[in-house]
Parts: structure tokens; C-alpha cells; sequence
């Protein structure tokens, strides 16, 4: 579990710390992290994300579908 492991850090040294928690899950352990509006290269980066509003869970699930999701509700994601 991390909690916010890129907070601080350049985008190069954020980049290298995501790619090292991804081979560690793709080696079968599981990672856990909280992350505070990524990059979109960090975001696009785990295999799945929980959103949250207000405490509330707005969306589980692939990291690819969550433009398709919101504009079922005619939001659109930057």
C-alpha cells in the first residue's frame, strides 16, 4: 500500500516509480496506491482505478473506459 508515492516528485522519477510498482504487480504482488490527479501517463498506467467523490465510489473499473462511462452521463473528461 502507497500513499501518494509520486507526491513531489518530477514527472521523469514519477514515471520510473509507476513502471517499477507495474512490474512488481505484473510479477504478482499486489499493489495498492493512492494517487491525487495523475498525469495521464501515470493514470493510463494501472490495470484498474477507483474514483471517488465526496467519499463515494463514482467509478470501478479499467483505467481506458472511464471517458466512455462519464459521457453516459454526458460529462466529458479532459
Amino acid at each position: 500500500m502507497l500513499d501518494e508515492p509520486t507526491s513531489g516528485l518530477d514527472s521523469s522519477t514519477s514515471a520510473k516509480i509507476m513502471a517499477r510498482m507495474k512490474t512488481e504487480a505484473e510479477r504478482g504482488m499486489t499493489v495498492l496506491a493512492t494517487i491525487h490527479q495523475p498525469q495521464s501517463k501515470i493514470f493510463f498506467m494501472f490495470d484498474r482505478v477507483i474514483l471517488l467523490s465526496e467519499g463515494y465510489c463514482v467509478y470501478n473499473g479499467s483505467p481506458k473506459d472511464v471517458r466512455g462511462y462519464f459521457s453516459q452521463f454526458g460529462l466529458q473528461i479532459g
